[in-house]
């Protein structure tokens, strides 16, 4: 089996396992830009699936309430990051996938997820290079951050992901 078959398998049942974030659940300020908060996620994917170094990473902006929210599935293997799937929640600008299958070439969309399965099919080197380059149109889009929890739930099979916290989206709240 190649090194890209194996990372390919590891973050395929990475993304179909059920997954349990792992307490303390909650937004911190980015270290280094002040006006993003992020919500490191480190979930348990359950026996005896012997997955680890799953996570999912929260992003969001203390400016900008209800928009540019992101929540990134990925898989530590071997000391490597590898970006699995993502979901953008109301992001300032569209993505347009300039690759892809038929029917997704060509899209523009803005709340949408970068799905496992159709960025996988690029290769793994194409994927990760091109920060999972292919996007669905989430439809409907979440009407709000408890509705884009749902979402979260069901797309990254995150059992608790309703115990994320809504993002303190004020510099004034202090974190």
């Amino acid at each position: 089996m190649s090194n890209e078959t194996r990372v390919l398998q590891l973050m395929q049942a990475a993304y179909e396992a059920n997954k349990v974030a792992l307490p303390p659940i909650g937004w911190k300020q980015d270290r280094q830009r002040e006006r993003i908060l992020r919500v490191p996620i480190v979930c348990d994917c359950g026996q005896p699936s012997g997955l680890t170094g799953v996570s999912i990473i929260g992003t969001a902006w203390t400016d900008e309430p209800d928009a540019r929210v992101t929540f990134q599935l990925a898989i530590d293997i071997d000391g490597t990051d590898f970006r699995i799937a993502r979901i953008d929640w109301r992001p300032r600008q569209p993505h347009t996938n300039k690759i892809g299958p038929p029917g997704l070439r060509g899209l523009t969309a803005y709340t949408s997820v970068h799905d496992f399965p159709e960025n996988a099919d690029l290769g793994l080197e194409t994927m990760q290079k091109n920060n999972l380059p292919i996007v669905k149109k989430i439809d409907p889009e979440p009407p709000d951050f408890n509705e884009l929890l749902s979402y979260v739930r069901v797309t990254f099979k995150l059992d608790n992901a309703s115990e994320i916290p809504v993002p303190p989206w004020s510099l004034q709240l202090g974190l």
